[in-house]
Parts: structure tokens; C-alpha cells; sequence
């Protein structure tokens, strides 16, 4: 009977390990759900660029600083002298014809407001603030004698016209320029047409 004694004490050894084996802690795999998660952030839309404001927007007269009470016989003659090339435009033909044919007393404030639609510049962030620099370049017949039609002398820069660059001591004024003549050690803005005229005389 050694011999099966020795196969049931086998068996009974295997028993037992069996038996320790399901009493030891089995591993699990861990669960997904019971995991601290990292919360995800929503990712920030882009906000779309503003499209930029039409550079001419129609505007009102009563926007116009001062329009009731300037005098509008000087603009209007200017209008009546550059109809001789604005006619030539269709879209003006109209508009120059009624200006010519007029009345001389008529009121030009209501002909101006019935004709004309005044619009303003705008800058591309819908701002309305600005500075408009013009130039204007003459060309003059002239004559290097004194003789009719050529009464009027045209003269050079003055020496004592004092330029300052402004930029040279405030960057943000780049571009921009100050001009006056020296009294004592002070700038002081140069002389107006009336004080030239008197300087000459």
C-alpha cells in the first residue's frame, strides 16, 4: 500500500496548495473608472477678427462742426469754378448745371443740403478721430522782370524761418514739424500774411 499512500499524499499536498492559493490575495487589474482623471479644459475659441469699418460712411450735416453758421458764398463760388472739369463727369452734370443757373440771393445752406451728401472718413477700428495732412503745389506763370500781367513777386524761403523737427525730441511726433522765427531767445510763430505785408513796407 506504499504506493498508494504515496499518491494520496500527493494529492492532499496539491489540495492544499490549491487551498492557499485561493486564499491569497489575487491581483486586479485597476479600474478605469475608480482612476483620478484629469479633468480635460475646454479649449478657448478664437474669437474672429472684426472685419474692418468701410473707410466712407454717410454722414448728416448737423455732424458738421459749425455748418449753421459758416459762410458758404466763398465754397460755393469754389464749387461753381471747379465745375469746369467736374462736368465732364456725368454724375455731375446735373448738380453743376443747378449751381450755374442759381439765383444770386438764394439761400446756398438749402442748395448745398439738397445737392451734396456729406460723408466722413472712418478709421478701420470704427474710430473717427484723425489728422488729414493736405499739400497743395502752385504752378504759376511768372516772369523774371516786373511787367504786366507779372505784378506780384514771389519770394524765396526767409532766412529767419526757423524749422524744428519734432521727432528729434519726441518720437511719437515723428514726421511732424514746427516752424517760427527767434524773438529774443524765444520760438515764436511766424509772421501772418497781413504782418509780412506790413514787415515789407
Amino acid at each position: 500500500m506504499p504506493h498508494a499512500y504515496s499518491k494520496t499524499r500527493q494529492f492532499t499536498s496539491l489540495l492544499a496548495l490549491l487551498i492557499a492559493a485561493g486564499c491569497s490575495q489575487i491581483p486586479t487589474r485597476p479600474n478605469p473608472v475608480a482612476q483620478k482623471e484629469t479633468p480635460c479644459v475646454p479649449c478657448k475659441e478664437a474669437t474672429p477678427a472684426k472685419p474692418a469699418e468701410p473707410p466712407l460712411q454717410a454722414a448728416t450735416y448737423a455732424d458738421l462742426p459749425g455748418w449753421a453758421d459758416d459762410d458758404l458764398q466763398s465754397a460755393f463760388q469754389a464749387f461753381v469754378t471747379e465745375c469746369a472739369s467736374l462736368q465732364k463727369q456725368p454724375l455731375w452734370k446735373s448738380t453743376c448745371a443747378s449751381a450755374r443757373s442759381l439765383e444770386p440771393n438764394a439761400d446756398l445752406r438749402s442748395w448745398f443740403e439738397v445737392q451734396l451728401r456729406p460723408w466722413q472718413l472712418v478709421n478701420p477700428d470704427g474710430n473717427r478721430d484723425g489728422l488729414i495732412t493736405g499739400y497743395y503745389e502752385p504752378i504759376l506763370q511768372g516772369s523774371r522782370t516786373k511787367k504786366e500781367p507779372y505784378t506780384t513777386p514771389v519770394f524765396t524761403t526767409p532766412d529767419d524761418l526757423i524749422t524744428v523737427d519734432l521727432g528729434d525730441l519726441y518720437p511719437e511726433l515723428k514726421h511732424m514739424r514746427l516752424r517760427g522765427r527767434l524773438e529774443g531767445k524765444k520760438l515764436v510763430p511766424y509772421y501772418s500774411r497781413a504782418e509780412w505785408s506790413l514787415q515789407e513796407d
